[in-house]
């Protein structure tokens, strides 16, 4: 705890851009426990500015695709 294991991850994600345009890729899978989903998407969207968009596929409701909004 608190050593700064989200920030890591997140400026990995953001600091290697170039390795989706090759892979062609723009999605990132996160997996985590369900009970940090909503945790995760507070620190994703607050630590990098709302620079990436937070997409949470969980549960019986779950967004079909990318286009779909994510759940608060």
């Amino acid at each position: 705890m608190g050593l700064g294991k989200t920030v890591q991850m997140l400026a990995l994600i953001l600091a290697n851009p170039q390795d989706r345009e090759k892979t062609g890729s723009k999605t990132t899978l996160i997996v985590c426990p369900v009970g940090l989903l909503r945790q995760w998407k507070v620190e994703v969207e607050g630590k990098t500015k709302k620079r990436l968009r937070v997409l949470i596929h969980h549960g019986p409701r779950r967004t079909k695709g990318s286009s779909s909004p994510s759940r608060p």
